[in-house]
């Protein structure tokens, strides 16, 4: 990973995206690069990767619950990572902005969020 002075973006939709296609057990497996991604990172970038492992965890844990395929066991056990992971992000330095208010309702309640998320 390397840092450059200069904003990158390339956007391309794909309907067979992870996050537009129905969410399958093998989407979770980002916590595997999550946990490398940190070993490699300084502190300094702790409340960005935070962030970012929030939004990923936030979107797939949602899709999960809402499809009704996984067992409370699997949903649970995310959700328990997606807390220390905030707790995390509390700790790092929060970014105010919209998202870290999402990511302290989804930190409440999920049920909370997906029924928001119904009623928008």
């Amino acid at each position: 990973m390397i840092s450059i002075n200069c904003v990158i973006y390339h956007y391309v939709k794909s309907e067979n995206s992870a996050i537009r296609s129905s969410v399958r057990k093998k989407h979770f497996y980002f916590t595997r690069s999550f946990s490398e991604m940190q070993r490699l990172l300084t502190r300094i970038n702790d409340k960005f990767f935070y962030f970012l492992l929030l939004k990923v965890s936030s979107a797939y844990l949602y899709k999960a619950t809402a499809s009704g395929e996984f067992n409370a066991t699997f949903i649970n056990g995310h959700i328990r990572r997606y807390r220390r992971a905030f707790r995390s992000y509390l700790a790092s330095g929060v970014i105010v902005n919209g998202w870290s208010l999402y990511f302290t309702l989804f930190f409440c309640s999920l049920r909370l969020v997906s029924q928001l998320h119904k009623l928008a």
